[in-house]
C-alpha cells in the first residue's frame, strides 16, 4: 500500500452481538487514509436488529501495522495484535429509535481490534471486536 493513499469501500455483511440480542449488518461505507505505518477508518453501517428496528453505526478506528501487516493482508490471512498489527482500538457511536437498544443512544462504546481478515476469492473478510461500554 502506497503512503498517503485514500480508501473508500461499500461492502455488506456481518453480526453485531449484546448481551440482550443482536443483529445484521447489511450496508457499509468506508472511507479512510493509510500512512507509513497506520490506518485511519471512518464507517458508517445500517443495522437490523432482532426486534425488527435499526441501528445506525458509525466508528473510527486506527490501526498501526508491523511489518508483515500488508503482506497478511494481501494474502487474505487473520491479522491480530501482535501478529500483523501492533495495535488496533476505535470509538463507536451507534444511534436507534428502538426501546430493547435505547441504551446504545447513551452510551460512549469503545473496540478493542481482535482480527481483521480482507476479502479473499475464498471468502468474505472481517473485523471483530470486542466492545467496552464507558461508564462513571
Amino acid at each position: 500500500m502506497v503512503d498517503k493513499s485514500r480508501i473508500m469501500t461499500l461492502f455488506n455483511g456481518g453480526t453485531i452481538t449484546f448481551k440482550d440480542g443482536g443483529g445484521k449488518i447489511r450496508d457499509c461505507v468506508e472511507d479512510g487514509h493509510v500512512y507509513s505505518r497506520s490506518v485511519d477508518v471512518n464507517i458508517r453501517c445500517y443495522v437490523e436488529m432482532d426486534d425488527n428496528s435499526t441501528i445506525l453505526l458509525e466508528y473510527v478506528a486506527k490501526l498501526v501495522a508491523a511489518e508483515s501487516f500488508w503482506d497478511k493482508f494481501g494474502k487474505g490471512e487473520i491479522i491480530t495484535p501482535g501478529d500483523g498489527l501492533n495495535y488496533w482500538f476505535g470509538e463507536f457511536k451507534l444511534a436507534t429509535m428502538s426501546e430493547k437498544y435505547s441504551w446504545v443512544n447513551d452510551n460512549i462504546i469503545v473496540g478493542k481490534g481482535l482480527e481483521i481478515k480482507a476479502e479473499t476469492s475464498e471468502g468474505h473478510g472481517y473485523a471483530l471486536y470486542d466492545l467496552y461500554a464507558l461508564k462513571h
